[in-house]
């Protein structure tokens, strides 16, 4: 367990090169001192999982109920996007509200008004660790490999039951969509 304390300690080994990385463990100490975050940092994005992750390793309890909230404001606020890695943080922490609201608020972010994909680039179909651009960030076949990986199973497969394997574009009600996922998760 990492505690904080006022005496000289033995240095702390951090044994995961994959998510314990240097901008993690700034964000993670920025949390447990209860630095307000209105807006997300813009080099965090890509490590809110890591840190999700690595506050639950630590069992840093107090930080992780702060940034359960911190993710749930950034969900609900309209301009910050991408609302797929806010998701997968909270998916994490299985905090489902704030999946709910991700879902609901940023399902069709950069997703085309044509669920139908036309003249995409076949590379791009036929290379998994790319994201088929012009869809919803929430549509599972359009989703990286990486992508999915950053998402718990349970978590995944619930939002595939709750889009059905339906097409998923700027059009689809979000708001359906996200309380079946809530629904099936609960």
């Amino acid at each position: 367990m990492l505690t904080l304390c006022n005496t000289p300690s033995a240095p702390i080994e951090l044994s995961d090169s994959t998510i314990e990385i240097s901008s993690v463990i700034r964000l993670m100490l920025d949390l447990i001192h209860g630095k307000p975050f209105v807006d997300p940092p813009s080099d965090c994005m890509p490590h809110l999982v890591s840190v999700a992750l690595v506050l639950k390793k630590y069992e840093c309890s107090g930080a992780i109920e702060y940034y359960k909230l911190v993710l749930r404001s950034w969900a609900a606020n309209i301009c910050v996007n991408p609302k797929l890695d806010i998701f997968c943080a909270a998916a994490h922490m299985d905090d489902i509200e704030t999946c709910v609201l991700a879902i609901a608020r940023g399902g069709s972010y950069g997703a085309s008004s044509s669920a139908i994909i036309k003249n995409v680039n076949l590379t791009s179909l036929h290379n998994l660790d790319l994201p088929i651009k012009s869809c919803s960030p929430f549509d599972l076949s359009a989703m990286s490999f990486e992508q999915q990986e950053k998402m718990p199973g349970r978590h995944r497969l619930a939002l595939m039951r709750a889009t059905r394997g339906d097409p998923l574009d700027h059009s689809s009600n979000w708001q359906t969509l996200s309380q079946s996922f809530k629904s099936i998760l609960t």
